[in-house]
């Protein structure tokens, strides 16, 4: 503070500045990084006092007459120490303005007036967190997981580049975002191309430059004049802008920015859960692996999605507590191996007793935690439930309360159980589906070949 105190001394009273210059500012990296010259740097730093010395800014107001600190106030400051040629730098093409350094009020599109207000630009002192005004987000890179895809090597360059991604595929701006940061192992800011007020854009991209990270946008308000302004004079690795989606203008993008077009299609996203699969699509994709099947076409089939602990499966079903005394386990059952040629009612409920049978052998030690269900739940959730719960006990007792029901999410369930490691569940499935549909339910059956009757001379 003392270089300005010195500068208004030699305004107010005309003394000589005794204090040099703070070339150790807190300002000097971004006087470095953007490449000022000792004018801007001057100006930025007599700014940047201005904002942390309450003293000081009260004095430099009196000098403007009680109104706010103007252009001609600090060009008459910075005149005291040597520094002339304020105005000229003040363009709406200058430095400080472009990358949005300094904030001269009323004079977006033109140059400065001497009367205008001259301030330092929001979010330098102190430092806001990157894109705070328009709900960006900075990626920190992290390890690549898989193959690194090969777009990524086509971004990598020395000359600052502005990238126009053309989707195909539907892929996720999130999940290409993502790769470009850890692919290239550097730091990503991404913004939606959100609705943006003056000078925020502006401020994103002073911001992005400062942490060195290349910018990520997309979305329909995206492609904005103040993003493609030039990059810095000491930019931390090469100047990228990655634009998703959306046509390009060439004659947006100007030198020193050299515009490259590729093609990216759909990639996997590391921070995107998969999303369950509904009772629905589940039997579609049971009826399009029967149908393939039936073609001869093999496809390996993804595992069942476990259950996350903690995570509501359903509006209904919940993780339950594992309860202090074990309940019963249920014994083996055999399924029927002889086909009945015809189905009684004798039959029936034999069927029925061996399906629903218990034994009083203690559960296994490793069983897995209970979901809870509601009392009143519905076939169909109590069948899911089947299917999903980390209990092998309680799978057990959810197919027996559903012996007898034939609906498509049952169905489904035993489906999948019959296909379980564990006996007891793939046991019990065998018997509920042969009580269904017969002993033969997993048996093929051979078609016979079309019989085409013999040739006649009857024209009737």
């Amino acid at each position: 503070m003392a270089w300005l105190d010195a500068l208004l001394d030699a305004v107010e009273h005309g003394a000589q500045p005794t204090a040099p210059r703070p070339d150790g500012d807190v300002l000097a990296a971004v006087a470095d990084r953007f490449g000022l010259d000792d004018v801007e740097r001057g100006a930025l730093y007599l700014l940047g006092a201005l904002e942390r010395s309450l003293g000081g800014a009260r004095r430099a107001r009196a000098l403007a007459g009680a109104a706010p600190i103007s252009v001609e106030v600090v060009r008459e400051l910075l005149a005291a120490a040597g520094l002339p040629g304020l105005v000229e730098r003040l363009g709406p093409r200058g430095r400080l303005r472009v990358h949005a350094l300094v904030a001269v009020g009323g004079a977006e599109e033109r140059l400065a007036a001497a009367a205008d207000p001259l301030r330092l630009e929001v979010g330098l002192l102190p430092r806001a967190p990157i894109g705070a005004e328009l709900a960006a987000e900075l990626l920190e890179p992290a390890p690549l997981d898989g193959e690194r895809p090969p777009f990524l090597q086509r971004l990598a360059g020395k000359v600052p580049a502005v990238v126009s991604l053309e989707l195909t595929g539907a892929p996720s701006h999130a999940a290409i975002a993502r790769v470009i940061a850890d692919g290239l192992g550097r730091r990503v800011v991404t913004w939606a191309g959100a609705a943006a007020g003056p000078g925020q854009l502006a401020r994103l991209r002073r911001d992005a430059d400062l942490a060195g990270a290349a910018l990520v946008v997309w979305g329909p308000s995206a492609i904005r004049e103040e993003l493609f302004v030039p990059p810095p004079a000491r930019a931390e690795g090469s100047s990228l802008i990655v634009v998703l989606g959306g046509a390009l203008d060439e004659q947006r993008v100007r030198a020193p920015w050299t515009l490259r077009r590729d093609r990216v299609a759909a990639v996997a996203d590391p921070t995107r859960a998969p999303a369950p699969l509904t009772e629905l699509d589940r039997i579609r994709q049971l009826a399009q692996r029967d149908a393939e099947r039936a073609l001869g076409i093999g496809r390996p089939e993804a595992p069942p999605r476990p259950v996350v602990p903690g995570r509501i499966v359903d509006a209904s079903v919940r993780i339950a507590e594992v309860p202090s005394a074990p309940p019963p386990a249920i014994a083996p059952i055999k399924p029927a191996t002889e086909p009945a040629k015809t189905e009684t009612k004798t039959e029936t409920k034999t069927e029925t007793a061996r399906v629903t049978a218990t034994a009083t052998a203690p559960p296994s030690p490793d069983d897995g935690e209970r979901l809870e269900v509601a009392e009143n739940a519905s076939p169909e959730v109590r069948a899911r439930v089947a299917m999903q719960s980390p209990s092998v006990t309680q799978r057990i007792e959810l197919l027996q309360g559903l012996v007898g029901v034939k609906s498509s999410a049952v169905v489904a369930a035993l489906r999948h159980t019959v296909k379980s490691e564990h006996p007891a569940l793939r046991a019990i499935a065998e018997g509920m589906m042969a009580q269904l549909f017969g002993a033969a339910w997993n048996r093929n059956r051979a078609i016979a070949p079309p019989a085409q009757p013999p040739p006649t001379d009857d024209p009737t």
